[in-house]
């Protein structure tokens, strides 16, 4: 993932984002996932690794430990079986995989330190946050940790109505849904903190941190937002992540991430049909 994924672009001063749109050196100009055989599954390994791998093997994975297999055996899970079966909530799950290791690709691209992401979650409409990203620097304070709570949003058309409300991006006025709309009610108004604070206490036990909660509770809120978006490359544009002005007065903490696909819909059914086949390989059926 590090030698293929694009890293992360530095912050342009005067931006209201860094606005960071992958490109994969393993597809075609412009580097936008293609439903190939080989892509797909090369994206059907990520995703059962970082679902049914252990997350500490992952952890240590990315910040240069040793390569581990994972094994599959039938039956599979079937909270995890009944994504797997649906095109639609499958599509909804890969997206919020492939941000997990878009995140771990372009964190290994930078030198020093050690650094975790949250397990994605097992079924798409599974509460909470959808990634709770930390580094720490070599020879860092904990407190001086670098924590980044991810919003994975994907679709099939333009996905700039999922990213935030049109009521946010003229007025800041939040409505429940949208990505920038509930960064702003958790930095408001703490919506949703208890189920990240619970994440990142799980993140930083992955690094052998122990944060108290005070210094959890004023990491969370100093973190970054990140939106991560998985749609078609034709709607990439950094228009899309609009609205970023109203979260916070430091535009270097606002990420804006795009995964693009140059058919999202049929990168996705490929990656699960190719996930099918491994499964019943592994006799799940």
């Amino acid at each position: 993932m590090k030698n293929h994924v694009s890293p992360r672009p530095p912050y342009s001063g005067g931006a209201q984002l860094v606005y960071d749109c992958k490109s994969w050196s393993c597809c075609p100009s412009p580097g936008a996932l293609t439903p190939t055989a080989d892509i797909a599954e090369m994206l059907a390994c990520l995703y059962w690794v970082s679902q049914v791998g252990d997350i500490k093997q992952v952890t240590e994975l990315v910040n240069g430990g040793s390569p581990f297999d994972v094994r599959l055996f039938g039956p599979i899970d079937a909270d995890v079986k009944g994504v797997v079966d649906k095109a639609v909530r499958f599509r909804a799950a890969l997206a919020e995989h492939l941000a997990f290791w878009v995140s771990l690709g372009s964190a290994a691209n930078i030198a020093g330190g050690r650094f975790a992401c949250s397990k994605p979650n097992i079924q798409p409409e599974d509460k909470g946050p959808d990634g709770v990203f930390v580094r720490l620097k070599r020879g860092a304070r904990v407190d001086r940790a670098h924590v980044e709570i991810h919003s994975v949003k994907n679709s099939i058309n333009s996905p700039r109505q999922l990213v935030a409300s049109g009521g946010f991006r003229k007025r800041g006025m939040p409505k429940k849904g949208k990505a920038l709309d509930d960064f702003r009610r958790l930095s408001v108004e703490s919506f949703g903190f208890v189920r990240y604070d619970a994440s990142l206490s799980q993140v930083s036990s992955q690094l052998g941190l122990s944060p108290a909660d005070e210094i959890r509770a004023g990491l969370i809120a100093g973190c970054g937002y990140n939106v991560i978006v998985v749609a078609d490359h034709a709607h990439a544009d950094v228009d899309v992540f609009d609205g970023y002005r109203w979260l916070t007065k430091l535009p270097a903490r606002h990420v804006g991430t795009y995964v693009g696909a140059t058919k999202w819909s049929k990168v996705s059914e490929l990656t699960r049909k190719s996930v099918r086949k491994m499964l019943k390989a592994a006799g799940g059926g």
